[in-house]
């Protein structure tokens, strides 16, 4: 009844997942040999999956090994080893290597969703800023073996996760504050930077779970911050990353000091130039002209995602508290300045 007859286009496989901790737990030596079975023996039949010697396949699936995270190298070095000695004879591969970072303070599971302030809001997107870092660490690992960089990185866990919320704790139900939103976005731009290692970044759980794009109880739905910055930063799918240079600031409470300011800039497919500029500063604006090389840019149209406070959330009966809100600057004299509202995410089509 709930069979198939044709077979399925199966785009990604995950050889395992966590296979260190709840999925295994596994030595990353042995997990290396588990995964060159399954790399081996899992392949799709699909017509348009199926390579030969003289025709590859149109669309290939890819397989996704197990890594870990910031701090734990061990899987990285053992896969990408295992990778590198294979033989002629070996049928097996992968495509892409799985890391997992999720943001807390001091740890996942701990810091409060709503009803926070500044000191928690500084301190949560400090460690988010450590992306960055997980990213490089093993990103030089991999380049160890991997100096054409064939192997992409699959940051497929991904977020803050914050202390749950309702009567079953095991459920990991979270609200969804601007906060989410701002670290969605700073997110984004640091897989941006390593796009030529970071093939995949998606969301892990969409409805109801830790940094979800989406709440629900019984038939009522709301969207959350995290998705509007999803739909914001849609022009980058598929788009090249153009380099910038900026002036970032700085933004200090206690003795947290972070940039204010943090932008990237992408042609996207139909040849249109984006940037994402987000403003960490909860109470200062910022003002950014852009100068754009071969481009007179006279005009910027899209949208800016900011709210009352950082801990403001959307609610059932409230659904609008965080939701975007249109965005124009004009070229003044030959400059175009971009005014960047407090505690901000602002995404714009230059024309």
């Amino acid at each position: 009844a709930n069979g198939r007859k044709a077979p399925w286009r199966i785009k990604f496989v995950g050889l395992g997942n966590e296979s260190w901790g709840c999925g295994g737990p596994m030595t990353a030596d042995h997990y290396a040999d588990q995964m060159r079975i399954f790399g081996n023996f899992v392949k799709s039949h699909h017509p348009d999956q199926v390579s030969s010697f003289i025709k590859p396949a149109a669309f290939p699936m890819q397989r996704i090994g197990v890594g870990q995270g910031l701090g734990e190298t061990a899987y990285t070095e053992a896969v990408m080893k295992a990778w590198t000695t294979r033989t002629f004879f070996d049928r097996w591969n992968i495509d892409a290597l799985s890391l997992h970072y999720y943001t807390g303070d001091p740890m996942p599971m701990m810091s409060a969703s709503t009803d926070f302030g500044e000191k928690e809001y500084s301190e949560i997107l400090r460690k988010t800023l450590k992306m960055n870092d997980m990213i490089v660490e093993h990103t030089a690992i991999m380049d160890k073996y991997d100096p054409g960089r064939k192997v992409g990185i699959a940051v497929d866990e991904w977020g803050l996760w914050l202390r749950p919320q309702g009567k079953n704790f095991m459920f990991l139900r979270q609200q969804n504050s601007l906060r989410d939103g701002i670290a969605a976005a700073l997110n984004f731009n640091i897989f941006a930077r390593h796009a030529d290692r970071v093939r995949m970044a998606n969301i892990a759980q969409m409805v109801n779970v830790i940094q979800s794009m989406i709440l629900t109880e019984g038939p009522k739905m709301v969207l959350t911050p995290t998705y509007y910055i999803h739909k914001m930063y849609l022009p980058f799918q598929n788009a090249r990353l153009i380099p910038v240079t900026f002036s970032a600031g700085t933004y200090t409470f206690g003795d947290v000091t972070l940039p204010q300011v943090d932008i990237i800039a992408a042609r996207a497919s139909d040849g249109q130039v984006w940037l994402a500029l987000t403003n960490l500063d909860p109470a200062r604006p910022a003002a950014i002209t852009a100068n754009i090389a071969g481009m007179a840019a006279n005009s910027a149209t899209g949208e800016v995602l900011t709210a009352q406070r950082v801990d403001s959330v959307n609610t059932f009966e409230n659904k609008t508290s965080v939701a975007p809100a249109p965005f124009h600057a004009a070229a003044v004299g030959g400059k175009l300045v971009l005014q960047l509202a407090p505690k901000s995410v602002t995404v714009v089509k230059l024309q």
